[in-house]
């Protein structure tokens, strides 16, 4: 049984059996396809589902697609349902399909997501995303291209790392308010020239963590003001000698890779 209208139509709402094995989020030129192909069975992921509807956006080249349907514990040696259905809707994420998200974990810095998902090959499985603050990183460059940098042991990966001044947005604080205050805390420098760089996300698969990039001149000097769990010190080095360790890796921190690399390039270092 078909119900469903054109997939040229700026919204499309269809109903239509299926299987959540093998679910897929096509394109507008498979839609029509998709959907007369779609089956009712249970699933291999221990649910008995019963489809009920699929709203599709198709106005644009990527259709935004999202399944509701009813589901319940599967026996699965008399393949029955076990126990009341309850309503689900399983979201579209790219190629992805995302059933549920549970927050396993959580601190003021990072908090740990679990989703439930039907990947792109129509396989059921989960997938881990770990939110971090989003942060900032600050290049400070004195008149003579000298950068000051903080040398500082980084819990995280077991040593002492050279960077640029880097640190985590605060509630209700913009990114230059939050580059500026990590710049005094961490190395005692204000500075009255900023350059907003751009924004760099460090990880891309699991991990979201998205950094606005600063160049920081015209600077004064202060004392800095560093938190009770960091023991830093500013190192003072030419920018071209910088530039090649960003080169060759003594200095590995994403975001001040990306920074110094794109103040060299703007200053022709």
């Amino acid at each position: 049984m078909r119900h469903y209208t054109s997939a040229s139509s700026p919204s499309t709402r269809i109903a239509s059996p299926h299987s959540l094995q093998r679910i897929r989020f096509p394109r507008r030129s498979s839609l029509t396809r998709y959907v007369e192909k779609q089956l009712s069975q249970t699933t291999s992921i221990g649910m008995f589902v019963v489809p009920k509807v699929i709203l599709a956006d198709v106005g644009g080249q990527d259709p935004k697609f999202s399944l509701e349907y009813q589901a319940a514990r599967r026996d699965t040696t008399r393949n029955r349902p076990i126990g009341p259905l309850e309503r689900i809707i399983m979201q579209q994420h790219g190629p992805w399909g995302i059933v549920a998200s549970t927050e396993v974990y959580r601190d003021p810095w990072i908090r740990l997501v679990k989703d439930d998902v039907v990947r792109p090959d129509g396989q059921p499985g989960t997938y881990c995303v770990a939110h971090l603050k989003p942060g900032v990183s600050v290049l400070a460059l004195d008149e003579q291209q000298n950068a000051y940098l903080t040398e500082e042991f980084h819990y995280g990966v077991a040593r002492t790392t050279l960077e640029t001044a880097s640190g985590g947005i605060d509630t209700g604080e913009t990114p230059l308010a939050a580059a500026k205050r990590e710049l005094r805390e961490e190395l005692g420098v204000t500075a009255r020239k900023w350059t907003d760089l751009g924004t760099v996300d460090p990880f891309t698969a699991n991990v979201v963590s998205p950094t606005q990039l600063f160049l920081a001149q015209d600077l004064s000097f202060g004392k800095p003001q560093p938190e009770g769990s960091e023991l830093i010190r500013c190192v003072k080095l030419p920018l071209a000698d910088v530039v090649e360790m960003a080169m060759d890796g003594r200095i590995s921190h994403a975001p001040s890779v990306a920074l110094v690399l794109k103040v060299g390039r703007l200053l022709g270092v």
